[in-house]
């Protein structure tokens, strides 16, 4: 019973790292459909604060997309620095 316990771990991580048997594993651990549902859910159990941090972050990245983007275009054409406006809305 010890050996069958220890045996997918070890052979999961001597494959070639491109074929995610870990994370495959993992997903299957967590009993979630998709290897990414699965990550989401370790880091929401493991670290709430930083899983709402990066929820703001994207969702005031997609608010300010359009401005983003334009402050990019300017920084490649002008290959300098610049500094951007963006707005952060309330949430209640």
């Amino acid at each position: 019973m010890l050996l069958w316990s220890i045996l997918p771990g070890t052979i999961a991580r001597a494959m070639p790292e491109n074929w995610h048997w870990p994370e495959s594993l993992a997903r299957k651990a967590v009993g979630e459909p998709t290897i990414l549902e699965a990550g989401i859910r370790l880091v929401r159990s493991q670290n709430p604060e930083a899983w709402e941090e990066l929820v703001q972050a994207q969702r005031i990245l997609n608010e300010n997309r359009e401005a983003l983007d334009r402050c990019k275009e300017r920084v490649q054409k002008t290959k300098n620095s610049a500094s951007c406006s963006i707005s952060i809305t309330p949430r209640f």
